[in-house]
């Protein structure tokens, strides 16, 4: 060991990655709440292109969402009837990731978004650069197009992830 680091151990590695997914979990269905009053489960399904029942399966801790659809569940809940709106009314493809990508550079390295939403490094410039072969999911094209359009957005995904402790202190 060297400055006082410490080595995890598998129990500890497993330890972290289940209190992670439950956390997720625990955001995704906090959000739902805040979201269905303006709008039904299945119509919010079928608006983020996620699978008929996914969004139960979350309530009920039998799937554990990304980190991007946790992120565009905590943006819709902010403000529900503007953000389905601004959804319903906009033409989502993955396409438009590499304009999106392309203007958030700007205001966020590439490497941090994809530490913010839990992708892998170089993952978002793969999706800027094979959109025809393979697309990334729905939330997440919906998630990098909605940024994009309000940077502002990225201050308010940042906070959302931020630990209450620290939240208070950046407040």
């Amino acid at each position: 060991m060297r400055c006082g680091a410490y080595e995890l151990g598998i129990a500890e590695i497993t330890a972290l990655r289940n209190a992670y997914r439950t956390e997720l979990s625990r955001r995704a269905v906090a959000t739902r709440a805040a979201i269905v009053g303006t709008i039904s489960q299945n119509k919010l399904e079928s608006l983020l292109g996620l699978s008929h029942g996914y969004i139960s399966k979350l309530a009920h801790a039998k799937q554990v969402p990304s980190v991007a659809l946790t992120t565009l569940l905590a943006l819709i809940a902010a403000s529900p009837f503007l953000r389905i709106h601004e959804i319903r009314n906009a033409d989502y493809h993955a396409k438009e990731c590499a304009a999106a990508l392309l203007k958030l550079r700007s205001f966020i390295g590439v490497r941090k978004l994809e530490l913010l939403l839990d992708l892998s490094s170089g993952y978002l410039s793969k999706v800027a650069h094979t959109v025809d072969k393979k697309a990334p999911g729905r939330p997440l094209v919906i998630l990098l197009v909605m940024l994009a359009a309000e940077p502002d957005r990225l201050r308010e995904v940042d906070l959302y992830w931020m630990t209450p402790k620290k939240r208070n202190l950046e407040e």
